[in-house]
């Protein structure tokens, strides 16, 4: 682990311009992606052929699922998830009318934009780095709606007032505004954020490794 950062100069990092947060454009393809910090792409590679990490720049993994999606049945939970023994990780039931699978997946993404919120405000509570300000935070997720909503679709969006191509209002626009706002918030506060897509044909294919049985458990008792 290290509190240093060798470079902030986008200039020398390209992939901190934009939303999207791409390993492959930092890291060798073998090396493992499933992080909770990320990796200083700027220091020197130890003798173990691994990079050192920021403690303040954290990957927060984010899931939504909908029991009997499309029915009068249907049942919501999300699931956000830190590190194996970070007590901010949640798994939570919604309780909301007319729930969906992208509902789920939204809100589960708007949840974690506020934790980190709290982080970056509190300071970071980890045992070396205590009060340690957040610079850095990446949202994972296996929702290509997610993912792209909040990369692509979005900054079109918000130009012709959350309009589709038939000019009727986007599915679940107050949402993604509600992500916006957390996104810009963050942005404001000088910390860098990104949206890390685990789906097929972005590059990465394969899906996120963190679905434990917390939010499969809470799906159950649905």
């Amino acid at each position: 682990m290290t509190r240093a950062h060798h470079s902030r100069d986008k200039a020398a990092r390209p992939w901190l311009s934009g939303r999207i947060f791409n390993p492959k454009q930092i890291y060798a393809d073998n090396v493992d992606v499933d992080l909770v910090y990320i990796a200083c792409d700027g220091a020197p590679i130890s003798k173990r052929g691994t990079l050192p990490a920021h403690s303040d720049c954290i990957i927060i993994a984010v899931d939504g699922a909908c029991r009997h999606n499309g029915t009068s049945e249907a049942q919501a939970a999300i699931g956000v998830y830190f590190g194996k023994q970070s007590l901010n990780n949640r798994s939570v039931r919604l309780n909301i009318d007319n729930p969906t699978n992208q509902i789920a997946e939204l809100t589960a993404g708007f949840y974690a934009l506020r934790r980190a919120m709290l982080l970056a405000k509190r300071g970071l509570l980890t045992e070396d780095d205590e009060g340690k300000q957040l610079s850095m935070v990446v949202i994972k997720s296996d929702s290509e709606y997610l993912v792209k909503g909040m990369t692509q679709w979005t900054l079109k969006w918000k130009k012709n007032g959350f309009r589709n191509a038939k000019g009727a209002p986007v599915v679940n626009a107050e949402l993604f505004q509600k992500l916006e706002q957390a996104y810009q918030e963050l942005i404001g506060l000088g910390i860098y954020t990104f949206f890390f897509g685990m789906f097929p044909g972005n590059g990465i294919g394969k899906r996120i490794s963190w679905r434990t049985t917390l939010l499969e458990k809470r799906a159950a008792m649905i």
